[in-house]
């Protein structure tokens, strides 16, 4: 026992002793950064509850992005994969991709859905919801957006494919 306390009261050991530890601490604190995650921003989805008479919200953070049309693009392709909590179905049957994602002037935003998946379902796609879901959730998270243009395939939907000038002031795309 004396040699324990004779060790223990010797200078040098204590501070050794003490700046192992301070070190110690330091490299778990740098490690603990280093594996940490970066700056995430806290982003809401709305989902087709299964039933689908209403909207479920779900909480999400993602990893910020250099400029808005990445974060911009790094929601979308969130929102494709579906909800994560149950009692939620996906907005878009799997395969749906965007297939533009453009900025226009004024905070236009036009999203164009590939059309091969959407049409000539043998289950059918409310296309009116789905629209109604992707703006709402679009123009909720990103305030600098102001409308928002879907397209499937190019073509504004429930518009004849050869009609004259359908992207006018009118419809809100001018």
């Amino acid at each position: 026992m004396n040699r324990i306390s004779e060790w223990w009261q010797n200078r040098t050991v204590a501070g050794c002793t003490l700046a192992a530890v301070l070190l110690a601490v330091l490299a778990g604190t740098l490690l603990v950064l280093a594996l940490a995650p970066g700056p995430r921003r806290r982003v809401v989805f709305w989902f087709p509850d299964t039933a689908g008479a209403h909207a479920n919200a779900e909480w999400r953070y993602l990893p910020r992005r250099e400029t808005p049309r990445e974060f911009l693009e790094l929601y979308l392709s969130e929102m494709l994969l579906g909800p994560v909590h149950m009692g939620s179905s996906a907005l878009v049957p799997r395969g749906v991709v965007f297939r533009i994602v453009a900025l226009g002037e004024g905070g236009r935003l036009f999203v164009d859905l590939s059309p091969e998946l959407l049409v000539g379902r043998e289950e059918e796609v409310d296309m009116d919801r789905l629209f109604a879901l992707l703006e709402k959730n679009v123009l909720h998270n990103f305030r600098f957006v102001k409308n928002v243009i879907i397209t499937v395939g190019g073509d504004l939907p429930n518009v004849p494919r050869f009609s004259f000038s359908p992207l006018t002031k009118q419809n809100g795309a001018l």
